[in-house]
């Protein structure tokens, strides 16, 4: 499996996007810009940024086997669209208020939408690729990387120069990609490789 060949699945597609926007949100925003949007954009102290990555965290973690189960059980398509559609309105309530109750729930909210966007992608790209691609591994973790290098600097020169809000809701329509590629993708989950050719009578198999 070349790279080339896995880029033409249109689920190895989605689980790019969704892997980037888990990158960017997760690994990025999250650790950098939520703790300056809680003690500079609404003003409370730096426990309220423990607390959200508190309950960011256990949501994660809960949710994770439940998710993988459901990865396993429903589709890898529906379970990026969940996840993303999910950390996206997470990102979105932050971006629209400044209240520490709906800084609360929307971290709740991105952790359960993380849980999916940890294993669906994964999963999917391992249906494309089947255990014979190393190039095609390494592409989709790349993706994540890319992500949390760009995504901090992105949302943190959006913060200074327009706002939080402006921060928030372009790590949001980063999400929405994800989503949208996983409307459009076709499940993974069931993906058979082409039969190898019967071999020639009296031949060794």
């Amino acid at each position: 499996m070349t790279l080339p060949q896995a880029l033409r699945v249109s689920g190895y597609r989605a689980a790019l996007t969704a892997n980037l926007g888990n990158g960017w949100a997760l690994f990025g925003v999250r650790s950098s810009l939520i703790p300056l949007f809680v003690t500079e954009g609404i003003g409370a102290s730096g426990t309220w940024v423990g607390i959200g990555f508190f309950v960011s965290a256990a949501a994660q973690g809960g949710l994770l086997l439940w998710a993988g189960g459901f990865a396993d059980r429903v589709g890898r398509r529906p379970s990026m669209i969940l996840g993303s559609a999910v950390a996206m309105a997470s990102m979105v309530a932050v971006a629209v208020s400044d209240s520490l109750l709906v800084y609360t729930v929307a971290m709740a909210l991105f952790g359960a939408g993380s849980a999916f966007l940890s294993v669906a992608p994964s999963a999917a790209v391992g249906d494309v690729a089947s255990g014979r691609g190393g190039t095609v591994i390494a592409a989709f973790q790349m993706t994540a990387d890319l992500g949390a290098v760009i995504g901090p600097l992105a949302a943190g020169w959006l913060a200074d120069e327009y706002s939080f809000g402006a921060a928030f809701g372009v790590t949001a329509g980063v999400l929405a990609a994800g989503l949208v590629t996983a409307l459009l993708s076709k499940e993974t989950r069931h993906r058979q490789e082409p039969a190898p050719p019967e071999p020639a009578p009296g031949t060794a198999a």
